[in-house]
């Protein structure tokens, strides 16, 4: 499957920040319906070029956690026997170098994880500052494992209602927004003969 532009933009921009030591851990902000779903198939290809690398990519509904799996086995067939899903209401535990699962399942289990070098947040504007959040407990857990551990989010809301933007809060995980596109530029960049 062949990226957009700013598909390919966005992935440049979230590896880049990978790549830096101390790059953080950035949030993608891209509208709905923009494929995140690519994007994270994409850039989760290109994190296991590294053979010890082991990620997970967190979603709050079993819809998305399929979704990006389908995705990722779509767009990189050679993947399919690295993936796992972990995720009570679609009746699958398995853990496996690319693991797509609930939080409500992971945080229950944390410790079946083990070493993780990167977490994938879908939806990332429903973290929560609360220390005791799963997001949170799952995050802090994870770090006790491997304190290098890094966090990329993607939202189409970079705000949480009455605690403002997610890369300014109290307790935030997430850093900087590296990557942002409107719907506004998508309609520019959008080929309208494609649509004729």
């Amino acid at each position: 499957m062949e990226l957009r532009n700013y598909q390919t933009d966005c992935v440049n921009s979230l590896w880049d920040a990978l790549c830096r030591p101390n790059g953080g851990h950035p949030v993608a902000v891209l509208p709905t319906g923009a494929g995140k779903s690519v994007i994270i198939a994409a850039l989760v290809s290109k994190f296991l070029q590294y053979p010890s690398a082991r990620c997970i990519i967190l979603a709050h509904r079993q819809e998305l956690i399929k979704q990006n799996r389908d995705k990722l086995v779509a767009i990189e067939p050679r993947l399919t026997r690295e993936t796992g899903i972990y995720c009570a209401s679609l009746k699958q535990k398995n853990i496996n170098r690319i693991t797509f699962t609930a939080i409500q399942s992971a945080v229950r289990q944390i410790q079946k994880f083990g070493k993780q070098n990167l977490v994938i947040i879908d939806e990332a504007h429903l973290v929560s500052e609360e220390a005791n959040s799963s997001y949170q407990i799952l995050l802090k857990e994870l770090k006790k494992i491997n304190p290098s551990l890094r966090v990329l989010g993607f939202t189409a809301t970079p705000y949480r209602t009455g605690e403002g933007l997610i890369t300014e809060s109290i307790n935030k995980i997430f850093t900087d927004i590296c990557y942002d596109i409107s719907v506004g530029e998508l309609v520019k960049r959008a080929n309208y003969r494609d649509w004729e």
